[in-house]
């Protein structure tokens, strides 16, 4: 299901796709799914098995996008978009913040970015039982997640340009490893 719009999503919903079903956030679209502490909101399978649905892909540039208490679990049943592998979550040219966010039991990535144009921030985000790793990130882009998020499994860094000057700050990952991809 694609988007062009702005889609707010009310804490305690609960969303389930069969195989290879998703969502894609186009890029005039806005996504507000704010769950709280005790009412998180859900997107599953409709099977609770690794790769039961595709996952979520956001490629919108809107600074109202955000994701907070939100599940994200069983997906990555096919490649969430062209040049992007298996994960629940996938981010291309997008600004979104992450809070309170689980990317669990995906059959690839937790989550996978791409460095071209987008912004977002992995705040207090928790990741584990991922086929693959828990993320799949740019080096430009490690700086994007916080000291408080926790890994179970390697943040893999893949083979990109970085930027010829300045710094970055890469964070002390809790319960993971950096991990350097060849390609």
């Amino acid at each position: 299901v694609g988007f062009d719009h702005r889609v707010s999503i009310a804490a305690g919903a609960v969303f389930e796709f069969g195989t290879d079903a998703g969502i894609d956030i186009n890029p005039n679209a806005t996504i507000i799914a704010q769950g709280d502490a005790t009412n998180h909101i859900l997107f599953t399978g409709t099977s609770q098995v690794p790769g039961a649905w595709r996952g979520i892909f956001i490629s919108s540039a809107s600074v109202d996008n955000i994701m907070e208490y939100v599940d994200i679990k069983y997906g990555g049943s096919s490649e969430i978009a062209t040049y992007f592998h298996k994960t629940n979550l996938g981010i291309h040219s997008a600004k979104i913040t992450l809070r309170h966010v689980r990317l669990e039991h995906s059959d690839g990535y937790g989550l996978e970015t791409r460095s071209t144009g987008s912004t977002f921030s992995v705040e207090s985000c928790g990741f584990g039982g991922n086929a693959i790793n828990a993320m799949r990130i740019h080096p430009d882009q490690i700086g994007f997640i916080d000291d408080q998020t926790n890994f179970k499994g390697d943040v893999e860094v893949y083979k990109g340009s970085t930027a010829s000057s300045g710094t970055a700050t890469w964070s002390n990952l809790s319960g993971g490893t950096y991990y350097f991809a060849g390609n």
